[in-house]
């Protein structure tokens, strides 16, 4: 079922590429993930995860692309349709699983306070599936989701009111999926970024200087993009810097109605530049968007790194379906 094939070095050999703390990759070929938060297994059983059932689904044998449902029983008890957010975990494109503690965790959190039905992707990572895999993924399990292709999602889902949620990388990757549903006439009911990762072969003024609380500093950031596109691409690339016209596009179009960022104040938030950020937040006020700033935690229980770009506003978030 997992998409993902974990390749560890063990900490031998010399050290191509430091992108620390989520990935080594040696000069042999090998590849060491230093980010691993360990696997939770899922449970029909609402009782036992905070009133969320949970199940996992293969939504690809062909490619192993799957997914965790997360089902809160209170909810469903009120005998009305629930929004469907489809959530895309982030890990730099090339760490981390829907199945994993962290993600598991946040998941059934989103779950259980906002009352939606969440539909965590697992897809496959990067180096090995270099990107633009993990935008496929993301598409083809938004399209599987929003078919209700499951019985839970058939017997609970409001097919209308379809969100699509990501943090860090998997911000870019919920961006893009969001602007492919638009250009495939796709209803998508809204979208949360948060730190969502977009850069450009120009620092912005305060990414010139690490600010110690970022996960990587600016070094490793610009290697990171050519890393995941496997050298095909570099920081130029429209996919982390779009274009004014096609954020703009998001507000254009009758599929994406409302839009919430999240950052933290004086962070690495990059649309298009200077001038293209504020082109977009205002493209995105017009779409009713909320862009917040803070620390991020899902609950007192995460353990994950300290920087780690997880919405922890539950109140904002809760209130946003």
């Amino acid at each position: 079922m997992h998409a993902n094939n974990k390749i560890s070095a063990n900490g031998v050999g010399e050290v191509d590429i430091n992108l620390t703390p989520f990935l080594n990759h040696y000069k042999d070929g090998h590849i060491e993930r230093l980010l691993k938060s360990p696997f939770v297994a899922a449970s029909e059983d609402p009782t036992a995860n905070r009133g969320v059932a949970t199940r996992d689904v293969v939504i690809d044998l062909g490619t192993g692309v799957s997914a965790r449902l997360y089902l809160p029983s209170r909810a469903t008890m009120a005998g009305r349709r629930l929004p469907l957010v489809v959530y895309i975990h982030g890990g730099s494109f090339c760490t981390e699983s829907a199945f994993c503690r962290t993600y598991h965790g946040y998941a059934t959190s989103l779950a259980a306070a906002a009352g939606v039905l969440v539909v965590s992707v697992e897809y496959r990572l990067a180096p090995e599936h270099p990107i633009p895999t993990a935008y496929d993924d993301a598409w083809y399990a938004l399209r599987w989701a929003a078919a209700l292709s499951d019985p839970w999602l058939a017997g609970h889902v409001d097919p209308d009111r379809t969100f699509l949620a990501g943090d860090s990388a998997s911000g870019n990757i919920a961006y893009h999926t969001v602007v492919r549903a638009g250009r495939d006439g796709m209803g998508i009911e809204g979208m949360i970024m948060v730190q969502p990762f977009f850069w450009g072969a120009e620092r912005l003024p305060s990414e010139e200087v690490w600010d110690g609380v970022s996960v990587l500093d600016v070094t490793r950031v610009g290697l990171l993009w050519p890393f995941v596109t496997a050298g095909l691409a570099g920081n130029d690339d429209p996919r982390i810097k779009p274009s004014d016209e096609e954020i703009a596009s998001l507000t254009g179009s009758s599929s994406t109605t409302t839009c919430m960022i999240e950052a933290y104040s004086g962070g690495t938030l990059k649309i298009g530049g200077e001038r293209g950020k504020a082109a977009a937040v205002a493209a995105f006020k017009k779409a009713k968007c909320g862009l917040f700033t803070g620390p991020v935690r899902p609950n007192k229980a995460y353990k994950g790194p300290s920087a780690a770009a997880l919405p922890g506003g539950t109140q904002v978030i809760k209130n946003y379906f």
